[in-house]
């Protein structure tokens, strides 16, 4: 006991030293940044092994503001850029760090992965495994009875002839029929990736997923199947790459009710094809310029199918006659860009300038009626990034955003009849929100410390909201103790209702001998911030987790958190298996 007494002691000393206080040897940064994302490369990181994606997300200051339930805010999670869908909270807390090399978090995506709306995208890119399998396997169970158990595992062969393959799936299944809400959802994904030489590489990703959810008086099912075909070819030495890439989406939507409204969607069957051809290439006439230009097209036919149950007195003169009407419509939707992005290097200062312009057509077909609307929408940004020093960077931008741009806000929707017909409904096509974002973000990334602070002004040209959003995060890790901190104040002008608000986290982690470790995190939020959970409006929220792994290969997690609301109990214990 006094040896565990004494290397908390230490732990606790080492904290005390300057956080800032700069390390004899060089190292290069585990956080940089780039002209519209930040790169965290994890292996320069000093982590002990047991850490988490959710443990290395914590460095970036908008993240995990939230707690428990909205770990990632506005982030979509990507791997090798093909968006991932699954119980994202699991799949970050169970996830070692260590089978990912990079994690770029994208504030900015519109231009070069073609997100709308003010939101970003982390991106994960997993390592290659040339020889050998590893993985996990596992359990997450909650009081509520929940059972939810998840893989993920990383296979690499190495061919003979100097060719490699790197195979990267997981997989998860959630029933939550005790809590609610979605009842049933499962999700498996395969990364497939085989490098023919130095030259050629090729990623197959496929993704199937099934969730189905039961809401009195309606159920509903969702089937969705996707393979996307990446191949990068590279032409010469100094680095030009052509990417090509061809993908298929097939989602299958049942909706039933009981009993029956008025207008009913039965069914909706979905094909989206998607094709990208881009090239980047550095341009050595032109100094240090790194040129991204590209062509993104997808499309999709998409038949809706309505319903309507009516009652008819007057026609027979024995009683009501109840009809059952149906009609069907046929939407085509087709978008191609065209993107192009600059960056040019001139000394420690790094100009990133880019643009994608959007060619919308959305079309409507039904009997005796067409329509269709063809918007075009430019999504610029530009960048300035300054290396002050090794250790430290400043960036400061511009990004152009729109938000709602749905085909169902601009086409017409038509809806049966009393005499069997059809009538249409048409609604004003400018539903769509535009915003202009500006930031200014710091970094200092030196051997064990992480320091990030930022700030946001996000202006909606055609309506009247602004927000001014300042973020701040410190991550310091030492061999048995760690601590990240982070701040966030916002100011919101919404139609003159004015409010400011702050959430302030903090998330220590001790490390004991015989691989144990307690972790915690505290999240205050002022009066008038947002709930951190649609059930509860308390101004603290805590977590505290107890781990003990066991001979290297099975690892057992106890949790707490004191959010309650209908998806997650509060307490989980969670059992997986290391290979």
């Amino acid at each position: 006991m006094k040896k565990e007494i004494l290397r908390l002691a230490a732990c606790l000393t080492f904290a005390l030293i300057p956080l800032f206080a700069s390390a004899q040897e060089e190292q290069k940064p585990a956080v940089v940044f780039m002209g519209d994302r930040t790169i965290i490369y994890i292996d320069r990181l000093p982590l002990q092994g047991d850490e988490t994606l959710l443990d290395v997300l914590q460095i970036y200051p908008e993240l995990l503001v939230k707690g428990f339930e909205d770990i990632i805010a506005n982030y979509q999670v990507r791997m090798d850029n093909t968006a991932i869908f699954c119980d994202v909270r699991q799949y970050l807390a169970n996830t070692p760090a260590r089978n990912i090399r990079t994690m770029q978090i994208v504030e900015t995506p519109s231009v070069a992965k073609g997100v709308t709306g003010i939101g970003g995208v982390i991106d994960l890119n997993p390592k290659s495994n040339e020889e050998g399998t590893h993985g996990f396997v596992g359990l997450e169970m909650d009081t509520k009875g929940g059972v939810s158990p998840f893989t993920a595992i990383n296979s690499g062969i190495k061919h003979p002839q100097g060719s490699s393959t790197d195979i990267y799936g997981s997989a998860s299944f959630n029933d939550h029929s005790r809590h609610g809400d979605t009842n049933l959802g499962e999700h498996a994904t395969v990364n497939i990736t085989h490098n023919f030489g130095a030259k050629d590489r090729m990623i197959l990703f496929l993704r199937q997923g099934y969730s189905r959810s039961d809401y009195e008086p309606m159920s509903s099912s969702n089937r969705d199947y996707m393979a996307h075909l990446y191949h990068y070819h590279t032409f010469n030495d100094i680095g030009t790459m052509l990417l090509l890439v061809a993908g298929y989406r097939y989602q299958d939507d049942r909706v039933n009710y009981d009993p029956k409204p008025l207008y009913t969607k039965e069914r909706s069957t979905t094909g989206l094809q998607t094709y990208v051809a881009e090239l980047n290439t550095p341009l050595p006439f032109l100094g240090g310029t790194q040129l991204m230009l590209g062509w993104e097209g997808d499309f999709i036919h998409l038949p809706y199918n309505l319903r309507q149950a009516m009652t008819d007195n007057s026609a027979t003169a024995t009683g009501s006659v109840t009809k059952e009407l149906s009609f069907h419509d046929n939407y085509t939707i087709s978008v191609n860009d065209f993107y192009l992005m600059l960056d040019y290097r001139l000394g420690p200062v790094t100009l990133s300038a880019g643009d994608r312009v959007s060619v919308y057509h959305y079309g409507m077909e039904t009997s005796g009626s067409t329509a269709s609307y063809n918007p075009v929408r430019h999504t610029p940004m530009g960048t300035i990034v300054a290396n002050l020093a090794p250790s430290h960077q400043l960036r400061g931008g511009y990004a152009r955003r729109f938000i709602n741009p749905s085909f169902l806000s601009v086409l017409p929707t038509s809806y049966p009849a009393r005499d069997g017909q059809r009538w249409i409904s048409y609604t004003n096509p400018a539903t769509e929100e535009r915003a202009d974002v500006y930031s200014l973000a710091y970094s200092y990334s030196h051997s064990s410390i992480n320091g990030n602070l930022s700030a946001k002004y996000t202006h909606f040209t055609n309506i009247d909201e602004n927000t001014l959003q300042v973020n701040a995060a410190v991550d310091w890790r030492r061999d048995c103790f760690s601590l990240t901190a982070g701040a966030s104040l916002c100011h919101s002008d919404s139609y003159g209702d004015k409010k400011t608000y702050a959430y302030i986290r903090l998330a220590p982690t001790v490390r004991f001998s015989h691989d144990w470790r307690i972790a915690a995190q505290g999240i205050w939020r002022s009066a008038k911030a947002p709930e951190l959970a649609i059930l509860d409006d308390a101004a603290v929220y805590t977590l505290l987790s107890v781990s003990k792994t066991f001979a290297r290969h099975i690892a057992l997690t106890a949790q707490w958190h004191d959010i309650f609301n209908s998806n997650r109990s509060a307490a989980l214990i969670t059992a997986k298996y290391l290979f």
